[in-house]
């Protein structure tokens, strides 16, 4: 049951792509603001899998934050570069965030493992 409140947290964030007629200011705020909010949820929730090692929890908080990521990158920092150097960055993004994250979700897990024997 708890685990699925989560998800109810997670899908009431509001992650908009930026719209020409919004004035940057006022937007970028909220969406930083969202991002923010949705990283540290799932780092709680992380943490929150790790301290009743439970790896459903980890494996879901760890799912939530790759998807922060790419909301952020599409909504704040895509239409800042140029569409080349942005979807070559883009690819870079995704092999370095890919590598640390299961590197860090392996190390939870075997920890998780570890304790519970």
């Amino acid at each position: 049951m708890p685990d699925t409140l989560w998800f109810v947290v997670f899908g009431h964030l509001r992650f908009r792509f930026r719209e020409p007629n919004l004035s940057c200011a006022a937007y970028g705020w909220h969406t930083l603001g969202a991002c923010l909010w949705g990283a540290l949820c799932s780092i709680g929730l992380i943490a929150w899998g790790v301290r009743d090692r439970v790896k459903s929890r980890v494996n879901l908080g760890m799912a939530v934050f790759v998807v922060t990521l790419i909301c952020f990158y599409f909504s704040d920092l895509l239409d800042k570069l140029g569409r080349s150097v942005s979807l070559i960055s883009f690819g870079i993004l995704f092999l370095v965030i890919g590598y640390f994250l299961e590197k860090t979700r392996k190390k939870l897990i075997a920890q998780i493992a570890s304790a519970g024997a």
